[in-house]
């Protein structure tokens, strides 16, 4: 403000063509500030995640191809077509976001976030139906030119960016049809019905999903005490996660892409056995082969262990560490 202030009195001396180009370029620059501060501040509260990653990166993962890459380890086409990995806002959304791009001010930086997710969500080569070709697209020059880009698996993700900007530009054009007409409301329902039945392939899902109800009665456990599932895979994490949301306890697993080399030693070594106590819960119809048996042997062998609950084919130990005395 006081930028544009100072080219306003400089503007009133000199030359009104001249004063005005130069209160043109403050207010250029001051739009321009106001996108650099969200980035730093993004930056800022990223960094205690992003900076203890930095001793794992290596030059090598950005410059091999995982076997998810889109070019050249192919998936056939049915890989990129698969549940959970589009995102569909419908005809409706849709029509509304162009409406907000072309009649509404101050859309612009919602239409970014929309276009260049749509561009780069193909991945860097056209796909049909009848495979992947040749044609570059624009995701090709961001993989030439940032590297961390020859690593990324799966590009359709970058269809949530258009998801979110196509998303506030409809409430955009909601909000300036609503200011042209006589009836707001129910031009609002109107297109509210109209959405809901263009989603409406779509489930929407108004209850808790069933959990098992042996998490229920982890309650009877000493408070505070961490839950460790068991087997603990990659897989199975995903949905044994989610299940805290009913015991509220700490849990001693979780699910990361980039793995650090350090947790490469859980292999042999489960970091959970240094724990003095735990609930641990067994999921016998889910343990795989005799070496998860083996582990799972050698970690009871080191804990008493206290039945609290058994529901089905699912277990639930109260482990504490054995103590030992001293050695002669």
């Amino acid at each position: 403000m006081h930028a544009v202030a100072a080219f306003r009195v400089l503007d009133a001396a000199g030359s009104p063509r001249r004063g005005g180009l130069a209160l043109d370029r403050a207010v250029r620059l001051a739009r321009l500030g106001s996108l650099i501060l969200p980035v730093c501040l993004a930056i800022l509260l990223a960094a205690p995640v992003l900076l203890p990653t930095l001793s794992d990166l290596a030059l090598v993962p950005f410059e091999t191809p995982t076997r998810d890459d889109p070019v050249r380890f192919s998936y056939p086409i049915e890989a990129f077509v698969t549940a959970g990995m589009s995102v569909y806002v419908g005809l409706s959304m849709v029509m509304l976001a162009i409406v907000a791009m072309t009649r509404v001010r101050g859309s612009g930086p919602w239409a970014s976030v929309a276009l260049l997710g749509l561009a780069l969500a193909p991945g860097p080569v056209l796909k049909t139906v009848n495979g992947v070709t040749s044609v570059p697209l624009p995701y090709e020059l961001l993989r030439d030119l940032v590297p961390v880009f020859h690593n990324n698996r799966f590009c359709e993700r970058f269809l949530v960016c258009w998801w979110l900007g196509a998303s506030v530009l409809a409430g955009q054009a909601l909000a300036w049809l609503g200011s042209r007409t006589l009836r707001p409301r129910a031009w609002a329902v109107a297109l509210g019905a109209m959405i809901l039945i263009d989603l409406r392939p779509e489930r929407l899902v108004m209850y808790r999903p069933a959990v098992p109800a042996i998490y229920e009665r982890l309650a009877g456990a000493p408070p505070g005490w961490p839950v460790y599932e068991w087997p603990a895979n990659y897989l199975s994490n995903r949905k044994f996660m989610f299940y805290q949301m009913v015991h509220g306890r700490p849990i001693c697993q979780g699910v990361v892409s980039r793995r650090p080399l350090l947790s490469y030693l859980m292999e042999e070594h489960d970091a959970a056995s240094t724990l003095e106590s735990m609930i641990l819960v067994l999921h016998h119809d889910l343990v795989p082969d005799e070496g998860h048996r083996r582990k799972l042997s050698v970690l009871m062998r080191r804990y008493d262990t206290r039945r609290l609950a058994v529901e089905g084919s699912c277990e639930a130990l109260l482990l504490t560490r054995r103590r030992t005395g001293p050695s002669r």
